[in-house]
């Protein structure tokens, strides 16, 4: 099996920081973010942002933990790395293919990917209903202020979570916190979730790839970033825990529901947006756009 010769997280800590990456002043967090849920089918009616912050050390080291942990299991893609994503764990494909007649396999590995995961120790996440966002934000505000979607509101209030905790902490400045989105979410609604980033003076966000993108002819572009797959397990359990929020019960992935409830118990809360929320950002835009006060 081939490995990467370095952490491409550590990589990516060197190249933004130089020399300072490790220096106590400077210290390097960075949070990754995938999102579950695809506004574009009708079939779909919640969007949720997810993922994880901790200093790059951390991240390291997970990285290291995570990769082995999939490789013992023989969990790897088609070019024999190691790789996980949650919706094929769920459904029993690809990878997973064959695994339900594995069932005591399969809780075991995800036991033991969780408990990985849990020594980030922080994470945000935000699930929106596509369908009230659509009714309640106004097509015009949507534009003006860079809503093209749910997705972008969620990425926000992620983000936005992450700036409080920085200030409960006084460490790590915001500023300096590296924002990863997972790229693949669609150039329009990624493009408005970086205006809209910078437009509220938050760090402008980084787009990577969680799956390494190869040439025609097969030549690595991009190598992945292995932190998005935390962040999927994370934004696939919240958006089932949504879907099925009205029924108590997760049908025929009820076997997994025990992964959100343990991630549940990590800091921060999910942010959950109301229809009454809707309807007050709705209003706030507006009144925002219309002050003749406002310098914008």
């Amino acid at each position: 099996m081939v490995k990467p010769a370095y952490s491409v997280v550590e990589h990516l800590a060197k190249s933004i920081w130089l020399s300072r990456w490790r220096d106590g002043y400077f210290a390097v967090f960075s949070a990754y973010f995938d999102a579950s849920g695809a506004e574009t089918d009708k079939q779909v009616k919640y969007v949720a942002v997810s993922g994880f912050i901790a200093h790059t050390d951390i991240w390291i080291e997970w990285e290291k933990n995570w990769l082995d942990c999939l490789e013992r299991y023989g969990i790897l893609n088609e070019k024999g790395l190691p790789e996980f994503h949650m919706a094929e764990c769920a459904n029993y494909t690809y990878s997973f293919k064959g695994w339900d007649k594995r069932e005591q396999d399969r809780q075991s590995l995800l036991r033991e990917l969780i408990e990985i995961i849990k020594v980030l120790g922080r994470k945000a996440s935000c699930v929106i209903n596509i369908e009230l966002f659509k009714k309640h934000i106004d097509a015009d505000l949507r534009e003006d202020f860079f809503f093209s979607g749910a997705y972008v509101l969620g990425g926000r209030a992620c983000a936005a979570r992450v700036r409080e905790w920085c200030k409960q902490c006084n460490s790590p400045i915001f500023s300096q916190v590296q924002l990863f989105f997972e790229q693949g979410d669609g150039k329009v609604l990624q493009t408005d979730l970086r205006d809209r980033f910078l437009g509220d003076e938050f760090p402008e966000p980084f787009f990577r790839h969680k799956r390494n993108k190869y040439s025609k002819s097969g030549e690595l572009i991009e190598e992945r970033l292995i932190p998005f797959q935390a962040a999927d397990v994370l934004a696939y359990l919240t958006n089932i825990n949504a879907k099925f929020s009205e029924r108590g019960h997760w049908g025929d992935k009820e076997k997994i529901r025990w992964m959100y409830e343990d991630l549940s118990q990590m800091a921060e809360q999910t942010v959950v947006f109301s229809e009454a929320d809707m309807k007050g950002l709705n209003e706030l835009m507006r009144v925002s756009r219309n002050n003749p006060l406002n310098p914008a």
